[in-house]
């Protein structure tokens, strides 16, 4: 996904070749910068692997010249998008992020009336997607948003997610045998002196 899709959005958007060391670039600095989608992928590699197919989907939606081919394509890249948001919350700035860009620089080229087309099919396949999420929000919640929402101690999990990845360097499980219920515990090394 990173040494293939990835490689060709970029030469589709900006140009250029791709060769075999060009595509090890992407996920050495994946590796390098962002550790965590490798050691802990669970739910940052599929986000990432679903925001790329959603990018990669509408780029071959904007080099369709059959019209259906590219609405497809559009829908199933607000689905993917919106998987990725799912699956960490985080993403939900890169569906904004991907409304603006769409019309503005993935379909520069094309007639403005195919702009707004592909752009509200990539917005509708978003929705039909959250439709799931906020029938559970509704149920659980009694209310009916799209977002995935889930507390912490009367406050957002999504703030407290992004504040323990800035207060907290790193942490690690471990085992002690010592403890006589055997049971895993987490080990917390913050950069503060609170360990949450």
């Amino acid at each position: 996904m990173l040494a293939i899709l990835l490689p060709n959005i970029f030469v589709s958007l900006i140009g250029g070749k791709t060769s075999f060391i060009r595509r090890l670039f992407t996920p050495a600095c994946v590796a390098i910068f962002f550790p965590g989608l490798i050691a802990y992928p669970l739910s940052d590699l599929p986000a990432i692997c679903l925001i790329i197919t959603s990018l990669a989907l509408i780029v071959y939606a904007s080099k369709q010249n059959f019209l259906l081919c590219g609405i497809a394509l559009a829908l199933f890249s607000g689905v993917a998008s919106y998987g990725a948001y799912n699956t960490r919350t985080i993403y939900l700035f890169t569906i904004a992020l991907l409304i603006f860009l769409i019309p503005t620089l993935i379909l520069r080229e094309k007639r403005t009336i195919i702009r707004i087309a592909l752009t509200f099919f990539f917005i509708i396949g978003v929705i039909l997607t959250s439709i799931p999420q906020s029938l559970i929000n509704l149920k659980y919640l009694n209310t009916p948003t799209p977002f995935v929402i889930a507390n912490f101690n009367n406050t957002s999990l999504f703030a407290n997610q992004l504040k323990w990845g800035i207060t907290v360097q790193r942490y690690e499980t471990g085992y002690i045998p010592d403890i006589e219920s055997n049971i895993p515990y987490l080990l917390c090394r913050p950069r503060r002196r609170a360990c949450f």
